[in-house]
């Protein structure tokens, strides 16, 4: 099966710095958002210029601890540093700013605590833990009143209160079936293992006042043995053999070595297990439901041989609007599509004079890196001096030469690709 992907905006833009998330903010999607820590600028995709976002919003730029978007896109959030929480519509350009909790103030650090919003603005969560979770909840989108309140995991609930390598993720659901429920999912190390936490957080008679409006909870904890999956990743026998010789799994305790996403839907999760060597890299489909996992064989990344290093750690995943797709790009570049509970696509991008693929992992990004040997002591020290500042200089998968580089593609839709949505049963 392949995927056309058409690439419709292609702009570079000049920034010091590598763009950490770059997101759409509004109904009308006629503007990027750059989400920088401390910043959010505008990028307009037809001539790459970056602009400053809202007015009103400047003023808060230089307080902005951590922020986020809702699932829809319509608001932006972000907690303060005096712990009081800012909401933007983009389309109205209307703030409301909520009251947070005076001692939740007090522990605030420069990385700042996961916020996530309701698709409405009347539910915040925050989290700055896998045990520190703190609930806001209001009758109106515009209203600034509601009431906040704590969630503690029960005493058989394993837990960290600060790990590097910690990841989380909220999915608020609203529907006729599920009701008003939100899932928060965290993936991180214990004694080590890896460990995941599922917080299920439901809203019972949302339709009164605020502080009649309460919540159930409950925890789910799973220890999946992933070193099981390190051997059974679908491939040839010559594979399999090499993989039992070499794969080990080794829990790391650092940033970036657990990537999460749940679905839209809320049912899945999908999970990227980063590891020192390549092939030991795992790439898992969790159901929320029952705790069973599906595995995706990552075939290598499409590289020859073995290869270790952060560098070719999975960056980021995305669910598709529809939940039948994820999309994924690794720190190297490589951009992949893989099916809902399915395995890698054969992907295909055009336009903008670029044509490349198909290919299981496209490198639209390619990572390039600039190393100079030492020069001989001999040589004259102002030359020394010259190279010195470009001796650690690195282009990453954002950035192009004294820029960044920047694609929206555009899938194309194909009737015979179209599949129902599956579960893990």
């Amino acid at each position: 099966m392949k995927v056309d992907l058409e690439i419709i905006y292609s702009c570079s833009i000049r920034k010091k710095k590598s763009c950490p998330k770059i997101r759409w903010i509004g109904k009308e999607k006629e503007k990027l958002y750059i989400m920088e820590s401390q910043k959010v600028s505008s990028l307009d995709p037809n001539n790459g210029n970056v602009k400053r976002t809202s007015s009103r919003i400047k003023s808060y730029q230089k307080s902005i601890v951590s922020h986020n978007v809702t699932d829809n896109g319509i608001f932006f959030v972000a907690v303060l540093a005096n712990g009081d929480i800012l909401i933007w519509n983009k389309d109205t350009d209307a703030i409301k700013i909520v009251n947070g909790m005076p001692e939740f103030a007090l522990k605030l650090n420069n990385h700042g605590p996961n916020v996530f919003l309701s698709n409405d603005a009347k539910k915040i969560i925050l989290i700055r833990s896998s045990n520190k979770i703190f609930v806001w909840e209001s009758e109106d989108t515009s209203s600034v009143a509601g009431n906040w309140s704590n969630i503690v995991a029960p005493k058989e609930i394993k837990t960290v209160e600060d790990s590097k390598e910690l990841v989380i993720h909220v999915r608020f659901v609203q529907n006729s079936i599920s009701g008003s429920l939100a899932n928060c999912c965290f993936v991180f190390n214990h004694e080590s293992k890896t460990r995941i936490n599922i917080l299920r957080i439901k809203w019972d008679n949302c339709n009164t006042k605020p502080s009649e409006c309460r919540f159930n909870t409950m925890w789910i904890s799973h220890e999946p043995k992933l070193e099981n999956y390190l051997n059974q990743r679908g491939c040839d026998s010559k594979e399999k053999l090499d993989s039992q010789q070499n794969g080990k799994f080794e829990p790391l305790g650092t940033r970036g070595a657990y990537v999460l996403k749940i679905s839209h839907n809320s049912d899945l999760a999908v999970i990227a297990v980063n590891q020192k060597k390549i092939e030991n890299c795992l790439l898992l489909f969790f159901s929320l439901s029952n705790g069973k996992i599906r595995q995706v064989n990552l075939r290598n990344f499409g590289l020859n041989g073995s290869a270790q290093g952060r560098k070719y750690w999975i960056q980021e995943l995305c669910w598709t609007y529809n939940d039948l797709f994820v999309a994924g790009i690794s720190k190297h570049g490589a951009l992949f599509l893989i099916t809902r509970l399915g395995q890698p696509l054969f992907i295909h991008a055009f336009g903008k004079e670029i044509n490349i693929g198909p290919a299981l992992f496209l490198t639209i990004h390619p990572l390039i890196l600039v190393r100079l040997f030492m020069l001989n002591k001999e040589r004259n020290s102002l030359i020394k001096i010259s190279l010195k500042r470009f001796q650690k200089k690195s282009l990453d998968k954002t950035r192009g030469p004294g820029g960044a580089l920047i694609f929206i593609l555009n899938m194309k839709k194909n009737r015979k690709n179209k599949k129902e949505q599956g579960q893990i049963n």
